[in-house]
């Protein structure tokens, strides 16, 4: 698939792939804080990225320390912790003229893309990263590291635990009360990318646009619904 004819280090080889998506969703979410950012329209991260390393390798580096840090959203939306350095930071501490012209050049292929997508294709683009994923480490090292995916599954086991549009509708009648299924304490101690509690968000909103209550669902969501990776 990478078109290695050596002998192959797997274990480096699955680093890097790993260092190269987790900089990819983090220029993604910057590249969308910057859309929605103090809510006006700001530019393009990924072009004002660019512009930085047609200057300078310092200043190029000084916003990918920034970008790490979580200085980005923090600016832009107030949010902490968002990102705060980790094992796929790395490439700071080698980061060259030939490393930089790399990531660079993902810059420049993601400018051409609509940073909005997400947004208005949601359903579309709902498992985009990780169907990203599956098309960049090479199946037999997903097999090897036992990873199988079953998305079929995830909506068997919702409907098996009872989180359906039904059982929100019974539980409302039995309390008397159609916000009830919105205080509903969901989680998932290993949710991965999230595939249960995507689903289970959508049932919720099925639920609370069928009874006029979008209003309170975001900040039903942020409190009840929670996962653990």
């Amino acid at each position: 698939q990478y078109e290695i004819v050596e002998a192959i280090d797997y274990s480096a080889l699955l680093f890097a792939i790993h260092t190269y998506y987790a900089l990819l969703m983090k220029l993604l979410a910057a590249e969308l804080a910057y859309l929605f950012g103090a809510g006006k329209w700001l530019g393009s991260y990924v072009a004002e990225l660019e512009d930085a390393r047609m200057r300078n390798l310092d200043e190029f580096k000084n916003d990918l320390e920034d970008l790490e840090n979580g200085g980005i959203f923090k600016r832009l939306l107030n949010v902490t912790n968002f990102i705060e350095g980790n094992y796929f930071s790395w490439y700071l501490e080698e980061l060259d003229d030939e490393t930089a012209d790399a990531i660079s050049l993902i810059s420049k292929e993601l400018y051409e893309y609509e940073p909005a997508t997400p947004i208005f294709e949601s359903d579309y683009t709902r498992d985009f990263l990780k169907r990203l994923y599956q098309n960049l480490v090479p199946q037999k090292i997903r097999r090897n590291l036992g990873e199988y995916y079953t998305p079929w599954l995830a909506e068997l086991l919702l409907d098996e635990v009872g989180l359906t549009v039904d059982y929100f509708e019974k539980l409302a009648s039995k309390a008397n009360g159609l916000t009830d299924p919105l205080n509903l304490r969901i989680l998932d101690p290993a949710c991965g990318s999230g595939t249960f509690l995507i689903l289970t968000i959508k049932r919720l909103r099925k639920y609370a646009e069928q009874h006029f209550m979008q209003d309170i669902l975001p900040s039903s969501l942020l409190k009840n619904v929670v996962g653990l990776i």
